[in-house]
């Protein structure tokens, strides 16, 4: 576990360099355009194109080098920060210029993120699968901590260019550690890529229970109503404090999934992943609909913060140790495919849902009218966002409740745990 470890240390510092620079665009975006679309429309752009070509990109990762598919990758990321660094300096970058290149960087991300993946289980044993996501979601927790404390900070001092400076040193970085570093490769489907064939057979794997195609819609929609949640905090916070202050508030948020992870690692009780994933999806339900009724300070939303991703860290640990432990290692890369494109697509669908209800519908409700729920001094942005926190929280509820009670979702913990003890055995064996 140890090369895995040092191997997720780079790609960690890659994505610190890449967070900076994604904070560091939206407080640009916000501060030139004052728009929660635009905003919101960077991360759309961020996540949309990783998701949509995932199914591609996991079935070139079955059949690729992992590790010349993740260096070729890290390369193409560190070009497109380049160009946006050229840009700049020319005084071109708009927001459609952003747009542009971090939508062709994102597919880059996405062979990074699902080629490592799709390596992990050759670099960990079944046993320390859930410690090594667990230790993921942890460093995932570091990038969150430190990218809106330094953004903010680099930025008023150094301006967005030196941004840009540290996002390529890392990129730099983690290139020269792939090529130093060797990763086992599992035996690789040497068939001609066929898409269609690829889908039949994740359609095929999907429906041998139907349990797992139904969850898979569960995590769709549930991200379509929760996703919209997070993409609007920043706005929420810049109503009624600064940057540093907004700053501060993101690194709590990150405080939240070092704690989840750390949770996780040293949890035993997860014999039913799936029941545990829906009860802590309906207490974040029942925490957003009653943050409704409590008075907006910057400390009270730092708390929410904080509890509503510690308990979504643990729930993504507790799903990628399910999915992992339960699909076939020659299929883990066009597996990670299509479930990121089921789960992952309701994200950035998710934030240009938000932005546009909260601009165009929510707020100008708010401007001729009021909702007795909400204090009557708060502006038509924080009374929108605070709505729609309402509204995807009660839906979210409501979803989590009815699919808890399906007989077919319960069957699934059954399976995780019939497919970990045999795998267990094997490995004594």
């Amino acid at each position: 576990m140890t090369k895995f470890t040092i191997l997720q240390t780079f790609i960690i510092l890659s994505t610190l360099g890449t967070a900076i620079t994604g904070f560091s665009l939206g407080l640009w975006i916000l501060k030139i355009y004052d728009s929660t679309f635009l905003y919101s429309t960077i991360s759309f752009v961020s996540l949309a194109p990783q998701v949509l070509c995932s199914p591609f990109i996991g079935s070139l990762i079955d059949r690729w080098d992992n590790r010349k598919t993740i260096l070729l990758a890290q390369i193409a990321g560190g070009i497109g920060t380049i160009i946006l660094l050229i840009l700049f300096l020319n005084g071109n970058l708009y927001s459609y210029t952003v747009f542009i290149v971090i939508f062709l960087s994102s597919i880059s991300k996405g062979f990074v993120k699902n080629g490592f993946y799709a390596t992990t289980r050759l670099l960990v044993s079944n046993e320390n699968l859930r410690k090594a996501k667990a230790q993921e979601q942890i460093g995932t927790a570091f990038v969150m901590l430190l990218s809106p404390i330094i953004a903010p900070f680099i930025l008023n001092h150094y301006g967005l260019s030196f941004i840009f400076f540290i996002d390529i040193v890392s990129f730099i970085l983690t290139v020269i550690l792939f090529i130093l570093y060797k990763i086992p490769n599992v035996k690789k489907d040497k068939a001609k890529i066929n898409f269609t064939t690829d889908a039949k057979i994740v359609w095929a794997f999907l429906t041998r229970e139907k349990g797992l195609f139904l969850i898979l819609i569960y995590y769709f929609f549930n991200n379509i109503f929760l996703g919209g949640v997070s993409i609007l905090v920043p706005p929420l916070v810049l109503e009624i404090a600064n940057e540093n202050v907004l700053g501060i508030i993101m690194a709590i948020s990150g405080i939240g999934v070092l704690t989840g992870g750390i949770v996780s690692s040293y949890s035993t009780t997860a014999n039913k992943p799936i029941r545990m994933i829906l009860i802590l999806n309906i207490t974040i339900s029942v925490i957003l609909i009653l943050a409704v009724f409590i008075k907006i300070h910057p400390i009270i939303i730092a708390c929410i913060i904080f509890i509503v991703m510690m308990l979504s860290t643990i729930v993504n640990i507790l799903t990628n140790t399910f999915w992992q432990s339960i699909v076939p290692l020659h299929l883990q890369g066009r597996m990670i495919g299509y479930r990121t494109l089921i789960m992952g697509g309701a994200i950035p669908l998710s934030y240009l849902l938000g932005g546009i209800v909260v601009d165009y519908l929510f707020k100008p409700f708010f401007s001729e009218n009021s909702i007795g729920i909400l204090p009557s001094h708060l502006t038509d942005k924080t009374s929108a966002i605070l709505l729609f926190f309402f509204v995807a929280g009660l839906i979210s509820f409501l979803y989590s409740i009815i699919t808890i009670r399906n007989s077919k979702i319960k069957k699934l913990d059954s399976i995780y745990i019939q497919t970990t003890q045999n795998s267990i055995t094997t490995n004594n064996d």
